[in-house]
């Protein structure tokens, strides 16, 4: 790099040293520190490399980069051109070797011993018996050891939950919202719970709603079978909307600790337990706990590149506020690496692995940053999170609730070309990648897939209100293998509130399954309006290919639904005078005999299907089904949804892809879908471009 300073990093350096190729440091603020000396001392302005040799740099505290490390930014000529390029402060890897940059701690010390009958591990922690540290996440040679959890397989159902005069109080405060109110108690069937070693150290972890409820015990009376919790979560702790328990399963018991890869960490004395895999040696083993909840910090700088570095061992640690918090893709969670209130930095092809939190944030009002070729996996929650802050640094939990008036929003923001995935082992309603009340945010290209709750959530303004959620962009992208039957009211895709210029285009959505209700492909959730939706190849989700619930003036056009396995589109919700849905030139095809599906009854629902066209309109699509069940039109017939206004140019017939039962979308020459004027794309173009 012309014009470029560089300074070298060594885990074998000293920080004595000058920081030359020969003569490395050893710490990487050591290494800025020089740097800055340099550019201050230098006749003219330069960039700057803090060069990394390869190794793992245990952090003790987070490194924290602010505007003193910035580059130096461009020359502007009349307030538009720029006559000279940044130059700008890269931290990276030594070519051809690679920088690890931890936030844990190595555990030392293990003994072997028995616990419960099997052959464990066992290391004694003073500063965790000491109460100094404490973490929830481990990895034994590189892989994430599991906590334990009762039942090992499956889940357990609350018999019922325990009605108190709060529960009814909240429940009726908030409207009578089904979800809304919480109970603190709950009866369990035989068997189920009783009072654990240190019981107030295992997690009650419900799964309830789009949400998963975290919360200690407080007590369990095993005569009565009612187990009380320490707080009272947001939800009520039923299936879902019905009267029916909510499942749960028990996570951090002692009496669990019996399979290969388990953990429990014994804090009142300090002790953690951990049972070998196979072939892991008491001797060789790495075992690894976090300290740190954010590794890498950037606040208030600019011009600053990690590159080609890895980020791991990260944890979180829940304040009193957001400990009680249980709420949709938990925004509130730190991630590993965080960049805030900065411009023009960005995280190009870096690992962030082995988190407890989210992988990367962009918060506090960042601008022109980017997150491309990354890898972003085994995540504690989710991957990449670009979200608002509430004005009043105070009172943060306003923006994560949605109740702030007032925000400092993100805008053009990247993230590209990366593989986003195997999240949500703590926080199961994490996302593969969440935008908040931000705008002009590209979602591009990446692959995303493994979570239980949704792949791309977009949007924090629930109805019409302000959104600040305008002209962001998620097209290219290959999704899957979300959801993964745990949640409930979840996508691919997921959208909130009015945004206009927002695109979502040529995405390959698949493989999405809910636990309860709601496991749909594209999901424009409530107030979600002026959205495009083209391009995009959806199949194989276990209610609908796209659902609506309310919102004004989205256009769908020239994409491919199939094998849904409620309906093929979803409307929930009309209302009078408005459009929700204009549907264009795309192909619905079934196995099952539902195409459009809509709820028939309720506060704006149409109750007929003259009504539901007039809001509606849709012409021009091709529809079929490889089932023996008729083909239903919101519950009618497809000469009863043309007579009422609707597809006077569209039609019945196979589209005649290669191969369906392969998954195989390509059209055949004879293809009715093309006189109708569908034009085809190509769905392999999906995912990160190297």
């Amino acid at each position: 790099m012309a014009n470029t300073i560089d300074i070298f990093v060594s885990p074998s350096g000293a920080d004595t040293n000058p920081g030359t190729e020969k003569r490395p440091v050893a710490t990487i603020r050591k290494g800025l520190s020089l740097l800055g000396a340099k550019r201050r001392a230098a006749k003219a302005p330069a960039g700057g490399r803090v060069i990394l040799r390869g190794g793992t740099y245990f952090q003790r505290r987070t490194l924290t980069l602010g505007k003193a490390d910035s580059g130096v930014p461009p020359v502007i000529i009349k307030n538009t051109l720029e006559d000279r390029a940044p130059l700008p402060t890269v931290i990276a890897s030594y070519p051809g070797e690679r920088a690890v940059l931890s936030g844990g701690r190595r555990i030392t010390g293990l003994k072997e011993t028995t616990v419960n009958g099997v052959k464990a591990w066992a290391a004694v922690i003073p500063s965790v018996r000491a109460g100094t540290w404490d973490f929830k996440q481990l990895w034994v040679n590189g892989k994430r050891a599991h906590r334990t959890r009762l039942p090992g397989q499956g889940l357990y159902q609350i018999v019922k939950p325990v009605e108190d005069a709060e529960s009814r109080r909240l429940a009726k405060k908030r409207m009578g919202f089904a979800s809304a109110g919480g109970h603190i108690a709950f009866e369990y069937a035989d068997g189920d719970i009783r009072s654990f070693t240190n019981l107030g150290d295992a997690d009650f972890v419900a799964l309830h709603f789009w949400v998963a409820s975290r919360v200690p015990f407080e007590s369990v009376d095993e005569k009565k079978r009612v187990a009380r919790i320490a707080f009272r979560p947001n939800y009520t702790l039923t299936d879902d909307y019905s009267k029916g328990g909510a499942y749960f399963y028990v996570e951090n018991v002692f009496e669990a600790l019996l399979e290969p890869g388990q953990w429990y960490l014994d804090r009142p004395n300090g002790t953690l337990y951990y049972v070998p895999r196979r072939g892991e040696s008491i001797e060789t083993a790495e075992v690894i706990a976090p300290v740190l909840d954010t590794v890498v910090a950037i606040e208030g700088a600019s011009h600053i590149r990690l590159e080609n570095l890895t980020v791991s061992h990260a944890e979180y640690h829940p304040d009193e506020i957001t400990r009680t918090l249980s709420g949709q893709a938990v925004p509130f969670v730190s991630a590993a690496v965080k960049i805030a209130g900065s411009s023009r930095c960005e995280v190009d092809g870096c690992a962030v692995v082995h988190t407890g939190g989210y992988g990367i944030e962009i918060t506090g009002g960042s601008f022109d940053c980017a997150v491309k070729r990354c890898v972003i996996e085994d995540l504690g929650a989710g991957g990449v999170k670009v979200f608002h802050t509430a004005v009043d640094p105070a009172k943060p939990e306003l923006s994560w609730s949605g109740r702030v008036e007032r925000w400092i929003t993100c805008r053009r923001i990247e993230v590209s070309d990366c593989r986003i995935s195997d999240g949500g082992y703590y926080y199961r309603q994490a996302v593969g990648v969440l935008v908040g009340k931000c705008s002009g945010v590209r979602i591009v290209h990446n692959e995303i897939h493994g979570f239980d709750y949704t792949g791309v959530s977009v949007g924090w303004q629930w109805g019409y209100g302000e959104s600040d959620g305008l002209g962001n962009i998620i097209e290219y992208n290959h999704i899957y293998d979300i959801g993964r039957g745990v949640l409930s009211d979840m996508g691919g895709i997921y959208h909130l509130g009015v945004a206009p210029g927002t695109r979502i285009r040529s995405n390959h959505v698949h493989d999405v399954r809910s636990r309860g209700y709601g496991g749909w492909g594209i999901y424009t959730d409530e107030g979600s309006s002026d959205i495009l939706s083209e391009h995009n190849l959806v199949h194989d989700t276990n209610r609908s290919g796209f659902h609506q619930h309310f919102g004004r003036r989205n256009i769908l056009r020239n994409n491919i639904f199939a094998f849904g396995g409620e309906a093929q589109i979803h409307i929930s919700r009309v209302e009078p005078g408005q459009t929700a849905v204009f549907s264009e030139n795309n192909i619905f095809y079934a196995d099952i005999g539902r195409i459009w599906h809509r709820n028939t009854g309720g506060l704006g629902i149409a109750q007929s299907l003259e009504d539901f066209v007039s809001h509606v309109p849709a012409d021009g699509n091709l529809y079929y089904t490889s089932g023996t069940e008729k083909l239903s039109f919101g519950g009618g017939s497809f000469s009863e949804w043309r007579k009422a206004g609707n597809d006077r140019g569209g039609a019945v017939a196979d589209p005649l892809f290669v191969n369906p039962g392969k998954r195989d979308f390509r059209l055949k020459a004879k293809s009715p879908a093309l006189a109708l004027g569908f034009i085809p794309f190509d769905w392999n173009t999906a995912g990160p471009r190297d």
